[in-house]
């Protein structure tokens, strides 16, 4: 008995560290995981057009290893994939989102996989924070900054 209610009490202590937390109207929450879905089908399927709509027309992103990228042509061309490179996988997983009003921010993290021309498949994972303003009643990203997890051997 002492050995279940042991393992009991470490789930029920546990169970925050695996959580979401999202707070604020639960309707633009559901808006912007909608999106987030919606941005990587989009990524999956080299749909350019899609992913620059859930940017706002002053987005600015935070690629890893360069300055800032701002202008959606700009952005668009920072997300285009090389020839022969497919990105098989592509998941969000959100730790927290916080609405403010038009102003939201969500942080967590993202895996996927993509193939190059040769077939290999190449797996990655690592770590976001965007910020959402809602412009016109839909919510679009404003300042959008990842970075890989290498995998510790």
């Amino acid at each position: 008995m002492k050995r279940f209610l042991g393992i009991l009490f470490f789930i029920i202590l546990t169970i925050p560290l695996r959580a979401q937390e999202f707070s604020g109207n639960g309707n633009d929450i559901s808006i912007i995981l909608t999106n987030i879905k919606a941005f990587s089908k989009a990524y999956m399927d080299a749909d350019y057009d899609t992913m620059m709509s859930l940017y706002a027309e002053n987005a600015k992103i935070f690629p890893p290893g360069t300055s800032i990228i701002s202008e959606i042509d700009n952005i668009r061309q920072r997300w285009i994939l090389p020839k022969g490179v497919k990105v098989v996988y592509h998941n969000v997983i959100p730790k927290e989102i916080t609405v403010l009003e038009d102003t939201a921010y969500d942080y967590g993290v993202y895996e996927g996989s993509s193939t190059d021309k040769d077939n290999n498949i190449t797996e990655w994972k690592g770590k976001y924070v965007i910020v959402w303003k809602k412009i016109n009643n839909e919510w679009r990203i404003y300042l959008d900054i990842w970075n890989r997890i290498q995998e510790q051997n």
